[in-house]
């Protein structure tokens, strides 16, 4: 067994029920793989064709209105030529085999979800990439017809109208190549997604058990309170701090004392006894001229 790629898994962590749907797919992928090895073989000896009647013809031909769609299709081959799906491809099976080679036996591995993505994407380029030349083949088809009636130029424009009319018939067959690339990678893509989600859920419900059997925290304050006054109940404990430190920390004695300090005189009571002071002494004068 080949070692892991970073960005693969071993098989093992995929579920059972997976397995069976990755089986299908590599079968799927295998054999777009074949058809797509056909048709990019066929597309490539075309595009040296046109390549040579390109260099042959542009200086002769630069300023005509036909040798303009020469060029574009020409421009759109070179693309596809570097975008190569087909080694595209045969990366993302080799993903599942933990090589840099598909292999024939079984898998060992799958990809990333990143991975997946990765080649999804440039599925979807190439096929927007194909369906360009697929409608550019068709304006060049109606283009060399419609100059092969002013006489000039017949057999150039013979041989650009066969051009034309081959990586039409081609394009055709790579979009429905690509589509079911596109269709197995998204289910492969769909079987690791619902993996991973699995996962999160049983760390999720792994985590609210450790939580659940976690002994609660107890609070300092509240605990040594309890343990210096026993005859504190329970309903006491669970008053707000700020009263407990009032019932408790207050000893009985001054609860006495302050029971028994008298209140203090109101200013009424003063006044009276202010009066009281200063009053004078009546004497015996005062007596005889009392009226």
């Amino acid at each position: 067994m080949g070692t892991i790629a970073p960005s693969s898994h071993p098989r093992a962590l995929l579920n059972k029920s997976g397995h069976t749907a990755i089986d299908s797919v590599l079968k799927g992928l295998k054999k777009s793989s074949r058809s797509l090895q056909v048709a990019l073989a066929a597309w490539s000896t075309d595009s040296q064709i046109l390549d040579r009647v390109y260099y042959k013809g542009k200086n002769q031909h630069r300023g005509a209105l036909f040798w303009r769609r020469v060029v574009e299709l020409r421009r759109i081959c070179g693309r596809l030529r570097r975008i190569n799906p087909d080694q595209k491809l045969n990366v993302f099976r080799a993903s599942f085999f933990g090589s840099d080679v598909p292999r024939n036996g079984p898998w060992s591995c799958f990809p990333d979800v990143k991975v997946t993505q990765i080649f999804i994407t440039d599925i979807v380029t190439c096929t927007k990439l194909v369906e360009k030349m697929h409608e550019q083949c068709m304006k060049a088809y109606v283009s060399f017809t419609i100059s092969l009636r002013g006489g000039a130029f017949l057999q150039l424009l013979l041989v650009l109208s066969a051009l034309a009319a081959r990586f039409n018939s081609l394009t055709s067959e790579l979009i429905n190549v690509l589509t079911k690339m596109l269709e197995l990678s998204q289910h492969v893509l769909g079987t690791i997604t619902t993996r991973h989600s699995e996962n999160l859920l049983e760390t999720h419900a792994n985590d609210n058990e450790d939580i659940v059997d976690s002994k609660p925290l107890e609070d300092p304050v509240e605990s040594g309170l309890l343990q210096s006054h026993p005859g504190i109940g329970p309903n006491v404990a669970t008053t707000s701090r700020s009263q407990t430190w009032i019932t408790d920390d207050v000893p009985s004695c001054a609860l006495k004392l302050t029971s028994t300090t008298p209140s203090k005189p109101s200013r009424s009571s003063e006044s009276t006894i202010q009066k009281k002071k200063k009053a004078r002494k009546r004497d015996e004068i005062d007596d005889i001229f009392r009226l």
